[in-house]
């Protein structure tokens, strides 16, 4: 009998995040869940710690694989309403912005008066 597939299944959302691991049945044998964890630029803009996300994200898979003897067969990810992550020339990732930033606000109320 062929052995069915498992898939590691990450949703980015804007105040936490999870990882799963499904079946191709999808039997969902287990999740957990992540904390974002934001900082702030000077333009009030919000950032998402790569670092530490990336740290947790790495933490709570390990704890949701460590009672499972299976291959991963694929990984897919899925965020929230444009949360992006920028990755630089030596592919590393140097910051996250979710949805909730919003260092436009500030810039917003001087072309108001332009609208029609």
């Amino acid at each position: 009998m062929a052995e069915l597939k498992h898939y590691l299944l990450i949703d980015i959302g804007t105040g936490s995040s999870r990882v799963a691991l499904e079946d191709e049945k999808g039997k969902l044998f287990d999740l957990q869940h992540i904390s974002n964890e934001y900082v702030e630029d000077d333009d009030g803009g919000t950032l998402i710690d790569a670092e530490k996300f990336f740290d947790n994200l790495k933490a709570a898979t390990k704890v949701l694989m460590a009672p499972f003897d299976v291959k991963i067969d694929a990984i897919t990810v899925s965020g929230a309403r444009q949360t992006f992550f920028f990755v630089d020339d030596n592919n590393e990732i140097k910051f996250g912005i979710p949805n909730i930033d919003s260092r436009g606000t500030k810039f917003i109320g001087k072309y108001r008066d332009n609208e029609e």
